[in-house]
């Protein structure tokens, strides 16, 4: 072990928190940008607040395709996904039970089964191919388009629900620091929050591929392990914090929203980007029993919802315990 990777190894933790903070200051900028541009619609607010708390994991995922590390980026992109549903919402219904809007489950919550579906698809055959990430990219679209449709027709009390919470997303993400250290120019908050995203991103993959080279692990469980909690963390601190305020609707809408921009906006730019598509074979069966377990927590988050419009501990432990259960037969395969 030369004294460089002893350095990435110790950089791990403090990525993650360099990661939270950068999307901090990113979003703070991106708070006064939306308000600057009037960006008041709920459906275009959606969308601009799922970019954002995105963008972690769509640096680290571009990042790793530059360093030819092709296992960290799908290993990032599925235990993300997973970790996002068992993780935000179990821990956020252990404090308090989760409200489940109807727009939540028939606008995201079906569409995210759909798009996770579809994702998985693309993989049977062992590479996401450029066409295929094109395709995952344009499911986007009718998403979007969606959100402006069920905008019309919600009740306005509805309507006024969203956008609090929204303004709520924006606010909380990335506070994992109890004091923060804030800038008040929003313009220089927004760049130096994205140039700190790619510094920690940086640091963060480089602290993986150097506990791949020193233990052996296979660069897919650190990408689904490590690099998918880190870039998750900011998601995390907001859903659990937004919860503690009372905004116990946000943790849903937090992971669903992730898994979404997640599933068809990250994976197909890697795909389209990657010289010759994605291939998934480096992984192995990891990759498999990934897919396997994203679409059955996937699925268990629906159910959820559905059932009674509520997801309380007893729910939240199902998904914990599929989560905890597919950690510990991913670890058993390498």
């Amino acid at each position: 072990m030369t004294e460089l990777q002893i350095l990435y190894l110790l950089g791990i933790p403090l990525s993650f928190v360099l990661i939270s903070e950068g999307a901090d200051w990113m979003t703070d900028g991106a708070a006064f940008l939306s308000k600057k541009w009037k960006i008041t619609r709920t459906a275009l607010g959606t969308v601009f607040v799922s970019v954002f708390t995105g963008l972690p994991e769509l640096i680290i995922a571009l990042l790793a395709i530059y360093h030819k590390s092709e296992g960290i980026v799908l290993g990032n992109i599925l235990g993300a996904n997973i970790a996002s549903i068992a993780i935000i919402v179990g821990a956020c219904a252990f404090i308090k039970t989760l409200r489940t809007p109807r727009r939540v489950i028939v606008r995201d919550g079906v569409f995210l089964l759909a798009a996770t579906l579809a994702a998985c698809a693309t993989m049977i055959d062992g590479k996401i191919a450029k066409t295929e990430g094109l395709i995952l990219l344009a499911m986007y679209v009718p998403y979007v388009i969606n959100l402006y449709e069920m905008e019309r027709i919600e009740e306005k009390y509805e309507h006024e629900e969203e956008t609090k919470v929204l303004d709520v997303q924006l606010e909380l993400l990335g506070k994992i620091i109890g004091k923060d250290v804030k800038i008040k120019n929003p313009y220089l908050a927004f760049f130096m929050g994205t140039g700190l995203l790619v510094l920690s991103g940086e640091l963060l993959l480089r602290g993986a591929l150097s506990l791949a080279a020193v233990t052996g692990i296979p660069e897919v469980f650190i990408g689904l392990t490590v690099v998918a909690i880190g870039t998750s963390v900011p998601d995390v601190v907001a859903a659990v914090n937004a919860t503690r305020k009372g905004y116990d609707d946000l943790a849903v809408s937090e992971a669903i929203g992730a898994n979404l921009f997640g599933t068809m906006v990250i994976l197909g730019t890697v795909a389209l980007i990657a010289p010759d598509g994605l291939s998934i074979n480096g992984g192995g069966n990891l990759i498999f029993v990934s897919i396997g377990a994203l679409l059955l927590i996937t699925a268990a988050l629906l159910i959820a919802m559905i059932r009674g419009r509520r997801i309380d501990r007893k729910e939240a432990s199902v998904l914990i315990a599929i989560y905890t259960i597919y950690l510990l037969v991913a670890a058993l395969m390498i």
